[in-house]
Parts: C-alpha cells; sequence; structure tokens
C-alpha cells in the first residue's frame, strides 16, 4: 500500500470516529436536558391546605390574638371591684393598684367662679374615677370612667415626648364579651448618649387606647424607664391584654 492510500484510510478513519462522538455527545446532551426539564416541571405544582393561613404577617409589632386571657391568666389573680363605677378587673399578684388623689382634679373657669374647691370636686367623684394597674414598673393599664371627661382628670398619659420615628400597633380584644381593636403607636426616640435609637423604655415604650360601648377608656402601654429594654416590657404584653379582657361591667 501507498503513502496515499494509507493517508486516505487514516482520514476517513478519523471522520468516522468523529462522527461516532459527535452522535454520542448530541445523545448525551439531549437526555442530560430532558431529565433537566422533568426536574424543573416536577416541582411546578403546589398544593395548599385551604385550612392552612398562606397569608404571612411580616409586622412584628401587630398583635393579633383575639382572646389571651384562657391562656395568660392564672387561677391566683386577684379581682378589684369599683363600686362607684361599675365594673371588676382582675390582676396578677405582681401587679399594683394605684388611685387618685386630690390634687389629681383641675377646676374649670366656671367651678373656680362658683366657688367650687378641690376638696369638693374629689368628694364628688371619689378616688378610683381613675384607676391604674402596674407591672415591675415597666407596664400598665389604666382606667377611666366615663364620668372623667367631665372632671378635668389627666387620668391617662399626657405625652409621648420627642420621638424619631413611631409604629402603629392593634390589638383584638374581647371585653365584656364585645369585640374591639385597640390602636396606639410604639415611639422610638434617639437616646442622647449613644446618638442612635434607644433600646430602653426611656427611649422605645408605646401607649395605647381602646373605647368602651360605655365611654369607659382603657389605656396601656409601658412606662418610661431608663433601665428596663423594651423587650422586657414585650414580654409582659399579653398580661396587660388579659387584665383588659378580664374587665366586666356589674
Amino acid at each position: 500500500m501507498n503513502q496515499k492510500g494509507l493517508t486516505q484510510i487514516l482520514t476517513l478513519g478519523l471522520i468516522a470516529a468523529l462522527l461516532i462522538a459527535g452522535i454520542s455527545f448530541g445523545y448525551v446532551k439531549y437526555f442530560k436536558n430532558e431529565n433537566e426539564n422533568e426536574s424543573s416541571n416536577t416541582n411546578t405544582v403546589v398544593e395548599v391546605n385551604e385550612n392552612e393561613n398562606t397569608n404571612l404577617n411580616t409586622n412584628s409589632s401587630v398583635n393579633t390574638n383575639t382572646s389571651v386571657i384562657e391562656t395568660a391568666c392564672s387561677d391566683g389573680w386577684s379581682t378589684y371591684t369599683n363600686e362607684n363605677y361599675g365594673y371588676s378587673v382582675m390582676y396578677p399578684p405582681t401587679g399594683t393598684l394605684s388611685f387618685l388623689e386630690e390634687n389629681s382634679f383641675s377646676l374649670s373657669m366656671e367651678e373656680q367662679a362658683a366657688g367650687i374647691t378641690f376638696a369638693e370636686k374629689f368628694a364628688e367623684y371619689g378616688t378610683n374615677l381613675c384607676v391604674s394597674i402596674k407591672l415591675n414598673d415597666s407596664a400598665y393599664v389604666t382606667i377611666a370612667a366615663p364620668e372623667n371627661a367631665e372632671a378635668g382628670v389627666i387620668c391617662h398619659r399626657s405625652g409621648v415626648g420627642v420621638y424619631i420615628e413611631n409604629i402603629e400597633r392593634t390589638d383584638s380584644l374581647i371585653i365584656d364579651g364585645a369585640n374591639y381593636t385597640g390602636t396606639g403607636d410604639i415611639y422610638i426616640s434617639e437616646d442622647l448618649s449613644t446618638g442612635v435609637a434607644g433600646t430602653t423604655l426611656m427611649y422605645h415604650n408605646e401607649t395605647n387606647h381602646v373605647t368602651l360601648s360605655d365611654s369607659t377608656s382603657i389605656e396601656y402601654g409601658s412606662t418610661p424607664a431608663e433601665y428596663i429594654l423594651y423587650t422586657e416590657y414585650e414580654s409582659l404584653r399579653d398580661i396587660l391584654i388579659c387584665i383588659m379582657e378580664s374587665y366586666s361591667s356589674t
């Protein structure tokens, strides 16, 4: 066999090898793509349980409990009964009650002109017109009877100071057998010692309100405190809601 013939044979063999390799590569690629397509299509259908809540609430500041009285209250709680204004409310052993003093009242211009004194006004409305339940010097519930509107008493928080951010907050409540929505705000202010948003109740606190059908006004939230973290107050929040939900008109 001459050199020319050998060269032709080698050339044909090389072409045949290349064709076989190409066919094999295409075959492998085809089935690889087919497998990938099958894998990508196997998870496209998601079965949803109609009983599951698929709406995720990403706002951690919103309390969606409809009632926590069964889980938060204990048998060791005491009951306070306000005979003057016709209601009772429960509070835990760690809770303390506080009432109005004579200097809590104010006199309008008309009352001063009529010669009414602070002692007379105090005697008319009494010490339990406004009742506050405090927990651990960081959380409170204040109940103001409807007559508070005419008595000239600052029963609830009078202001929130200067803040750099506020976050709205709502609570679903069941009070005295009726549904209510408590509304309020978390207030965040700057800690002047650090120049950033503070984490203690002096710089991070909240105030919320709910008004009952008979105009009883209930305020609940945190007490400004320099050395108590907001997270500590947050752990008591279910107890505040429990106190309010234990309210019962008599």
